[in-house]
């Protein structure tokens, strides 16, 4: 395909290009090098809003526009692309946003490249084609796209969703800067609504260091089914909901904290001399590791051991609760500490699961005016989980 060939394309999906290598007409505009071809669609009856796209470009959006496919909320796909409409929450992605034609935010994963884009040409035309913007103007409606590009690798649903996801977890967490999925035709209000929300100098500083960690570090493989109970629980106002959500998150790793512990522990045993000639001792302590295994084989159980073993509580013990925070003296112990906290939320999540049964309050639940605040500590307790689980040899996870 040549660029008259994909302009013609293009301009057949309602987009507009002016170029004319000929300058034979005085409506189209001329450009020295014939290398690039200026986007021109309409935005309003005074404004138009014009950018340029090399040659290049301009033939891979006219072979990706025909395959176009709409996924769901803000999702689409192409033959070789996934694209996500995101919008920034927090000053650090907001900065982002405000800058964004300097920084390029990216990371891969076996040959697949995930990019936070300012309007991304193939989007563009394919929003524009399938009539998904209302101000007739991809450049100000969707300002930011996380964009995935598969390479020779065949574009997958599954797969868009885990790299999208991933992605999104590892801004938040690692970086501190927090996207959340946006939809289609939604009115977009700019980087930031007010003076306060607009990003001061210390979050513009950070996006050269974030751009540059990013493009170096392989995408982290974070576990694709904690990843996606942690964001549901991100785009979630109900607190009880939210809460459910980040004790699913914890639960869901229960059996391997309890596994490894386990390993460790009858590989202590095995190592023993006595194993080649045992008697009655060492056998009886291994039927007692197996009944200690047993014991703790329960969903409070299991939610004890994640917290001792995965949890930093030093770390994140100012986020919470009041009613906890002034029980913790400089002699508390943070082991116990640890499995007081799970034992709150394992009572909390029943008292709201079992709600409309018989259920009889423990005495320890969260106060329903600390639940918010018990979220945000619980929010940075499963982020913590589910990078622990991330470090892990494969063999062990």
């Amino acid at each position: 395909m040549n660029i008259d060939e994909a302009i013609e394309i293009l301009n057949g999906k309602a987009i507009y290009f002016l170029y004319d290598p000929k300058d034979e007409s005085p409506y189209f505009e001329k450009y020295a090098r014939k290398k690039m071809v200026k986007f021109n669609h309409y935005s309003g009856i005074y404004a138009n809003e014009k950018k340029e796209y090399s040659f290049e470009e301009i033939i891979e959006g006219a072979e990706e526009i025909e395959t176009v496919n709409i996924l769901g909320i803000g999702r689409l796909t192409t033959k070789s692309y996934a694209f996500q409409i995101v919008k920034p929450v927090n000053k650090q992605a907001k900065a982002f946003e405000f800058r964004a034609k300097e920084y390029i935010l990216k990371s891969s994963i076996n040959g697949m490249v995930v990019s936070l884009e300012c309007v991304p040409f193939i989007h563009s035309c394919a929003v524009i084609s399938e009539q998904l913007t209302t101000r007739m103007s991809p450049f100000s409606e969707y300002p930011s796209v996380l964009q995935i590009k598969f390479g020779s690798k065949e574009v997958s649903a599954s797969i868009a969703n885990f790299l999208l996801n991933n992605f999104l977890f590892e801004l938040k967490n690692t970086y501190n800067m927090e996207f959340e999925i946006d939809d289609f035709n939604r009115p977009n209000p700019g980087p930031f609504s007010n003076y306060n929300e607009f990003p001061r100098e210390k979050e513009f500083q950070q996006l050269e260091k974030i751009s540059k960690n990013l493009e170096s570090a392989k995408l982290p493989d974070y576990d694709f089914n904690a990843v996606k109970l942690y964001l549901d629980a991100k785009h979630t106002l109900n607190e009880e909901v939210k809460l459910i959500l980040l004790y699913k998150v914890l639960e869901y790793f229960g059996p391997t904290v309890l596994k490894l512990e386990t390993h460790e522990e009858l590989g202590k045993r095995l190592s023993d001399p006595k194993v080649n000639n045992p008697d009655s001792n060492y056998i009886s302590s291994i039927v007692e590791l197996v009944n200690k295994f047993n014991s703790r084989k329960n969903d409070e159980g299991m939610l004890k051991e994640v917290f001792k073993i995965c949890v930093d509580i030093e770390i994140l013990k100012d986020e919470l609760p009041q009613s906890i925070k002034e029980t913790i003296t400089t002699k508390t112990n943070i082991s116990e500490l640890k499995v007081r906290i799970a034992q709150v939320l394992y009572s909390t999540r029943n008292s709201i699961v079992h709600a409309k049964s018989n259920y009889e309050l423990k005495g320890n639940e969260c106060k329903e005016s600390e639940l918010q605040q018990f979220n945000i500590f619980l929010d940075k307790a499963a982020a913590q989980v589910i990078k622990w689980h991330n470090r892990l040899p494969k063999h062990q996870k």
